[in-house]
């Protein structure tokens, strides 16, 4: 009975470090993607911040109206690019 007994708890200490080691593991993978989802944020909050200080910069260089002009005219233009990419993709399905 004792040599069971001895077994059982082998292989029972052996399932407990098995269970250990995945868990790291799985703790570490979590950590890395928590870190790089947190770069990414940090990126985006870069970017976004950095893109409003140029906008700043334009409201100061350009005066209202002209701005306006500005605003309307690069939103034609890509409503236009839209409207051509819709034209050609509607062209090579119907192919």
């Amino acid at each position: 009975m004792h040599v069971q007994a001895r077994k059982a708890r082998r292989a029972l200490k052996s399932l407990v470090k098995l269970q250990a080691l995945v868990r790291g593991y799985l703790v570490r993978k979590q950590a890395a993607t928590t870190l790089r989802r947190l770069q990414a944020l940090m990126r985006l909050q870069a970017k976004t911040a950095s893109s409003r200080k140029s906008v700043e910069q334009v409201r100061i260089l350009i005066p209202r109206d002209g701005l306006a002009q500005l605003l309307h005219s690069r939103f034609t233009e890509s409503q236009d690019m839209m409207n051509g990419i819709k034209f050609a993709s509607f062209f090579c399905a119907c192919a």
